[in-house]
């Protein structure tokens, strides 16, 4: 009976079936007049000269806001390693990273993860992961199951 019920009110419309939940679309960069993306920058730490807003030159050269120095400290240790830059207004800006972003460590694997926006990109090597000085003792560590439940972005190289 219960089931006749359900078939019922979706097939009148009343009750419509659950829809099919996709992944986020990655955040459009925003691109300013006269600024371009600098991917020569890639993994350099930034902010203008009287600001204390830090900016992380990401993969694709887009200068990405820490939207505060929590978000920041998930990432690093300190603030060493922040360049004053004057041209920063130069440099195209890619979305800023989430208040919950994160570093992620599978428990028993190698590989880190930056994770944003609900979005998880694998850090490509060791070696990006240096270039970028993130610290790997913050990674949240989690199983194989709850870091595939997190979709997947293309890699942080």
């Amino acid at each position: 009976m219960r089931r006749l019920l359900t078939l019922t009110l979706v097939a009148t419309g009343l009750l419509a079936p659950a829809p099919a939940v996709a992944a986020p679309p990655a955040a459009p960069a925003v691109v300013s007049a006269g600024s371009s993306p600098r991917e020569d920058l890639s993994g350099q730490r930034l902010r203008s000269p009287g600001s204390a807003s830090i900016y992380l030159v990401d993969p694709e050269g887009y200068a990405r806001a820490f939207p505060d120095i929590a978000t920041y400290t998930r990432f690093y240790e300190d603030t060493d390693g922040v360049e004053v830059n004057d041209d920063l207004d130069d440099i195209s800006r890619g979305p800023a990273f989430s208040r919950d972003a994160y570093l992620l460590r599978v428990v028993g694997e190698d590989g880190i993860y930056v994770v944003s926006d609900g979005v998880r990109r694998g850090i490509a090597s060791w070696r990006v992961l240096e270039r970028y000085g993130f610290d790997p003792d913050r990674a949240r560590p989690v199983t194989r199951d709850r870091a595939d439940e997190i979709p997947e972005g293309p890699a942080w190289r």
